[in-house]
């Protein structure tokens, strides 16, 4: 990935591309238009790159932690008017989001140090109820986390573009 971040100790990967993140990138459909989000954004990663599609005209980046929200807003200063910032939870459902185009996501799945999968099942929720009709979900995720029965029942079509190094990339039609 081009160019350094601004980040910093305490946010997840803050010190360099997570795996994840690195699997879900090559894969990214450049072909995402429209008004969308990237749930969980961190210091803006995923958000960056896909604010590099032109014809993605705005991505509202969202977090539960406000420290990585403002390292985002700083690294999207060159997307000013394209990027707009929502510190919020994402395991609640009212995302505060809604007719949205697409949804990006690399969805946390610890709390502390104990994995929870309950975590990333909220997280996929929440976009079902942000997503218009044929909206679209691009989601990494490790593996061995039960996702694919629950964006079954959620979406019209899930397939996966990429399986390797412990992750999976989903893209889902609403």
């Amino acid at each position: 990935m081009e160019g350094a971040f601004h980040s910093r100790p305490g946010l997840f990967s803050w010190d360099g591309l997570d795996k994840g993140t690195a699997c879900l990138l090559p894969v990214l459909p450049q072909d995402l238009s429209g008004k969308g989000a990237d749930f969980g954004c961190g210091y803006g990663a995923i958000s960056r790159a896909v604010l590099e599609i032109p014809s993605v005209e705005t991505l509202t980046c969202v977090d539960a932690d406000a420290r990585a929200v403002a390292c985002c807003r700083t690294n999207m200063k060159k997307y000013k008017g394209r990027a707009d910032f929502l510190w919020a939870d994402l395991t609640t459902e009212q995302s505060q989001l809604d007719s949205l185009d697409f949804i990006v996501m690399n969805p946390p799945f610890h709390e502390g140090k104990t994995e929870d999968a309950v975590i990333g099942q909220k997280f996929i929720v929440t976009a079902a109820l942000s997503l218009k009709p044929g909206g679209r979900l691009v989601m990494v995720a490790n593996t061995h986390l039960p996702y694919e029965q629950l964006m079954g029942t959620l979406f019209t079509h899930v397939s996966k573009l990429y399986e390797g190094s412990g992750f999976k990339v989903y893209e889902a039609i609403k």
